[in-house]
């Protein structure tokens, strides 16, 4: 039997089609009988950075099955792992890469705000996302800060939240 999983066709138009090799997974049933889960999203920069460049919506649109399947899936806690967007933290900062950067945070906050009243989450700022930014795009917006226990030193960037799930 062939190892190679499903092919991803970039939707771009620029060829950059992804496939995984299943040499390392195992069929197996889905579990239906959990308590809770925790959504993990990770380095949602690439797909941030295509969203911008390309008028796609991966990101909008990984934010959005999470929003939608809350209830369906159990979801009490979405953690984002970093590197949010791609540009931040350029080494080149000319006008076009401060609009794309622009940009791409304005993406991310309307991806990730779909998850506003729906379940709590938490983002860590990654090595692409430039301090300045996170703060000015999550560390004043009331619903993303309202949802922590406290915060180290006072900033977002050292924050927790305590919460119970499937009892």
């Amino acid at each position: 039997a062939s190892k190679m999983g499903k092919t991803f066709v970039d939707e771009s138009g620029n060829g950059y089609d992804a496939s995984y090799s299943t040499v390392w997974l195992e069929e197996k049933e889905p579990v239906t009988d959990y308590a809770y889960a925790i959504a993990v999203v990770g380095d949602t920069q690439i797909a941030s950075m295509y969203d911008v460049r390309n008028g796609t919506t991966i990101m909008k649109d990984t934010y959005k099955w999470i929003a939608d399947n809350v209830e369906s899936k159990k979801i009490v806690q979405v953690l984002g792992l970093g590197d949010i967007t791609e540009t931040s933290m350029s080494p080149v900062m000319d006008d076009e890469t401060a609009t794309e950067r622009q940009k791409e945070w304005a993406n991310a906050k309307a991806s990730i705000t779909q998850l506003d009243g729906k379940v709590a989450y938490s983002l860590v700022r990654g090595n692409h996302d430039v301090i300045v930014d996170f703060e000015a795009n999550f560390g004043s917006y009331t619903p993303y800060t309202s949802q922590f226990d406290g915060f180290y030193e006072g900033s977002i960037l050292n924050s927790y939240r305590l919460f119970t799930a499937g009892g």
